[in-house]
């Protein structure tokens, strides 16, 4: 029977990096990885040291973090998956949304993860079946069905730019529909600001796995729903259009994409 690793241990390591990640210092000179992605000394230091870390504590699971060049999942072996710094353009300009995003995933789903912005020092956590929390806190997403009720979220997938006009043709209808949209440059916080009611829904048409995948568990224990643009679980071995939602407005968010599309 597989064992968890303890939760409270995990979203120590990631508190931990705190001061390393707010030391100006720490980016240097960015570097990029293709059209407007950009990996910083920060996000390297933050995988390389929760790699080491980790695979001393728990060497039964495997480590992927996003800077590795092998991205391959196993789904029958567990599997830590880590996006050392998600939203490092904004990291690079002291933007003030960025997150260490952490997750254990197995045999298809996502088991337990935690996401850290150490700007707000908001540490959000879940263990599936035991509920989502941040800063030890529960949280839950809100009890709405009305979309002119809640802010919405959208991410633009800057690496993709073909993918803009279907994007913002969904953010100009949400727009339309709810209070107001908003943009983090950060799908980690996006999600789990749908799970502690900061916002009802979330859309985004290219993200990889450790983008949503320590959000999806925090999402699913707050209450949430999160699939692909289909309605379709999340793949939990690779990239995957992400809709995220209060539950309720799910159904109204899945049919606003399908009319853009």
């Amino acid at each position: 029977m597989f064992t968890y690793p303890d939760l409270q241990e995990l979203t120590a390591l990631l508190r931990d990096l705190r001061a390393f990640l707010l030391d100006p210092s720490s980016a240097g000179k960015p570097v990029a990885k293709g059209h407007h992605d950009f990996v910083t000394a920060a996000d390297l230091g933050v995988q390389q040291r929760l790699r080491s870390l980790l695979c001393a504590r728990y060497p039964h699971i495997r480590f992927m973090g996003e800077e590795d060049k092998d991205h391959t999942i196993d789904p029958t072996v567990p599997t830590f998956v880590l996006d050392p710094i998600d939203g490092t353009s904004n990291y690079i300009f002291s933007f003030g949304i960025s997150a260490v995003s952490l997750a254990l995933v197995y045999q298809g789903q996502a088991l337990s993860g935690a996401v850290y912005n150490p700007y707000t020092d908001e540490l959000f956590a879940a263990e599936r079946g035991k509920g989502a929390f941040c800063n030890g806190k529960p949280i839950h997403v809100l009890d709405t069905d009305k979309p002119g009720e809640v802010l919405a979220a959208f991410g633009t997938s800057p690496y993709r730019h073909e993918f803009a006009d279907v994007t913002f043709s969904i953010a100009r209808q949400l727009f339309s529909d709810c209070i107001d949209i908003r943009r983090s440059g950060s799908a980690a916080a996006d999600l789990v600001y749908v799970a502690d009611g900061r916002t009802g829904l979330f859309v985004e048409c290219n993200l990889q796995l450790w983008d949503y995948a320590a959000g999806t568990v925090i999402l699913e224990e707050a209450g949430g729903r999160i699939t692909d643009w289909e309605g379709a679980p999340l793949s939990m071995t690779g990239p995957s259009t992400v809709a995220a939602s209060n539950g309720k407005l799910h159904d109204y968010l899945l049919k606003t994409i399908a009319a853009q599309k």
